[in-house]
């Protein structure tokens, strides 16, 4: 009894020992903690949880934006649907690409949301661009694009924006414009105050030297 009584003091006496360790690494881990939150504030650098989110109209990149918050990414759109173009698309987000242009999909089937435009269906000009087609040469056949038919597209015709949270958002079409690929697009970017829908793809002569087409075709539409 007084052995095995023994080797229970023993074991008793081990476990103090291991949560007074224990007790003693979550004291030098909440230290660490505040001193590099204390560091971080004598720096001038305000800590995660006090960082602002970002309103409608501001960016750190110096472009138009959408609203941005914890739940902006379900209403981001998700999917394109125009009726009398036979288009029923999904949307990517899109940002700038390196050379400082506004993105494209990188495939043929899908459309594209510029993400520093307003998200359909509040103030401002949401951007949502797509491809025409692949264009051509001698050894390739071009791909249609998810805006192969875009310039069929008639004053007066609906569209719809599916957001990631299942809201429908539905515009009809007021203007079908044709540009010059060299054309400001600052017209198109701005912002404005009201709710419209803006669809860029390309048009017009196929460049080979250039790789690209010679026009862009716009589309504005209103919220219905």
């Amino acid at each position: 009894m007084t052995d095995r009584l023994g080797k229970r003091y023993i074991h008793v006496g081990n476990l103090h020992s291991f949560l007074g360790t224990v007790q003693c690494r979550l004291m030098m881990y909440f230290i660490k903690i505040f001193l590099c939150i204390l560091c971080t504030v004598s720096m001038g650098i305000a800590p995660f949880w006090a960082l602002p989110v970002m309103a409608a109209g501001t960016s750190t990149t110096g472009h138009v934006t959408a609203t941005l918050s914890p739940t902006a990414f379900l209403t981001i759109p998700a999917r394109l649907i125009i009726p009398s173009v036979h288009v029923n698309a999904s949307i990517d987000t899109l940002g700038i690409t390196r050379t400082g242009n506004m993105a494209a999909p990188d495939n043929f089937s899908d459309a594209g949301w510029y993400k520093y435009s307003a998200q359909p269906g509040a103030i401002g000009n949401a951007i949502i661009d797509g491809h025409y087609e692949s264009g051509t040469n001698a050894k390739k056949v071009p791909i249609p694009g998810v805006f192969k038919n875009l310039h069929t597209i008639q004053m007066g015709d609906d569209i719809e924006v599916l957001s990631a949270n299942g809201t429908a958002h539905y515009f009809t079409v007021v203007s079908v414009t044709l540009m010059s690929k060299d054309a400001s697009m600052a017209p198109v970017m701005a912002s404005n105050s009201t709710s419209r829908l803006v669809l860029i793809t390309c048009a017009g002569t196929w460049l080979p030297q250039q790789g690209t087409f010679s026009q862009r075709l716009i589309v504005t539409a209103v919220l219905a």
